[in-house]
């Protein structure tokens, strides 16, 4: 989760080394997010949200199948979707077949559509979609895939559609029902660094950390429900993923702890109030020590593929998370640290056997091999749909 440059002259540290926000204020600074490019990619403009329109100025490679229409990525994610779409760059060959990398964004009519593809697609396209099929109970629903393919742009756009993408069985086998289209489904890759979890780290920990990364489609009060007070040994954190859309954050927030205490009918306890911080968006390097020595927490309202999923998968860091199926994909059935309620996860988090076992389990699970871009681009290849691409 990088950052080009950081102001941090509002922060609270406390303790050390940790840049706090304090969680009554939101108003915190708030400024555009840039990453790396690969060679060939030209980073385009940035909204207010930091998501980025890419542009792709590389040679033709007439054996490539797709033509890389520019990209919507994430400037905020440290690898993820960006490193997904590098990885494609191989393939393209300017009268390939158009590829689009997030047609929920593509057909989404509350978005701004200034590049792509014009609505609807009458030329031969393909792209992978994103969004789980419902988004039930979130805010901004307007993404769903059952809205989207509903619309009148995708209707229209369906004749020249030679196959869709996923990034879970879960979301295809939704696709391949509603549509009726080829659907092939690959894994959201993710670097994995050299700093991984260390057990001992956290043990040894004075005071231990339980971190909720991300928003999207997170219940975000669920942190500050989960019953760990300051004399269980415990901080929890809510990590800021992107400081342009904290006013946006702060307010869904809100929504949020009135949602959370209907489903749990019990008010925010003060004392598990009280012990969950919000932290300031880290850099590479204090994001990859953050999560060698903390447990993270998710409350997933859905998902299809999670970029703090493949990470936690990628530096073997326990995460304590729902079970719901796109998860399972990734995780596994057996993963020992699904919980099932706040309680459960909270007594999971203070049992230091499970948190080692959860530790090694990651290091061996089989998704664990799979999270590369160049198996991501072994796998877009060897896909039914890029199969019966024609150009």
């Amino acid at each position: 989760m990088a950052l080009s440059r950081e102001k941090r002259s509002g922060a609270i540290v406390d303790p050390p080394h940790l840049h706090l926000v304090d969680p009554t204020d939101y108003f915190i600074e708030r400024e555009l997010m840039s990453n790396q490019r690969s060679v060939g990619v030209v980073p385009g403009s940035t909204d207010l949200t930091g998501i980025q329109t890419d542009r792709y100025e590389i040679p033709s490679n007439p054996e490539g199948r797709i033509r890389l229409a520019p990209q919507t990525t994430f400037t905020m994610h440290r690898s993820g979707w960006t490193g997904a779409m590098d990885a494609l760059i191989p393939e393209h060959n300017e009268n390939g077949v158009i590829f689009d990398g997030f047609l929920d964004r593509l057909f989404d009519a509350h978005w701004p559509h200034e590049t792509g593809p014009m609505l609807p697609v009458t030329q031969p396209w393909t792209g992978v979609f994103h969004n789980p099929p419902e988004m039930e109970g979130w805010h901004s629903p307007s993404g769903a895939p059952r809205r989207l393919i509903a619309s009148a742009a995708f209707r229209d756009s369906m004749p020249a559609c030679r196959g869709l993408f996923t990034l879970s069985d879960y979301l295809s086998d939704f696709l391949t029902k509603e549509t009726g289209l080829l659907t092939s489904t690959l894994r959201l890759p993710t670097e994995i660094p050299d700093r991984l979890f260390c057990m001992d780290a956290f043990a040894n920990e004075a005071e231990k950390k339980v971190v909720m990364v991300g928003w999207w489609l997170r219940k975000l009060a669920a942190i500050y429900f989960l019953p760990l007070d300051h004399d269980s040994g415990f901080r929890k954190y809510r990590l800021i993923s992107n400081p342009c859309t904290e006013l946006e954050h702060a307010s869904l927030l809100k929504q949020e702890f009135v949602r959370q205490s209907m489903a749990l009918r019990q008010p925010l306890l003060p004392a598990y109030r009280d012990n969950t911080f919000a932290l300031s968006r880290h850099n590479n390097a204090e994001y990859d020590e953050l999560l060698s020595k903390s447990i993270v927490f998710l409350d997933l309202y859905d998902a299809s593929a999670n970029n703090a999923v493949v990470e936690c998968i990628a530096r073997a860091t326990p995460l304590l998370i729902n079970r719901i199926a796109p998860v399972e994909e990734y995780l596994g059935a057996d993963y020992p640290f699904y919980f099932e309620s706040l309680d459960e996860a909270a007594r999971k988090a203070q049992d230091l056997d499970l948190v080692a076992a959860t530790h090694e389990y990651l290091m061996q699970c089989p998704m664990r091999k799979k999270l590369s871009t160049s198996t991501f681009l072994d796998d877009f290849r060897s896909s039914d749909v890029y199969q019966n691409l024609k150009i």
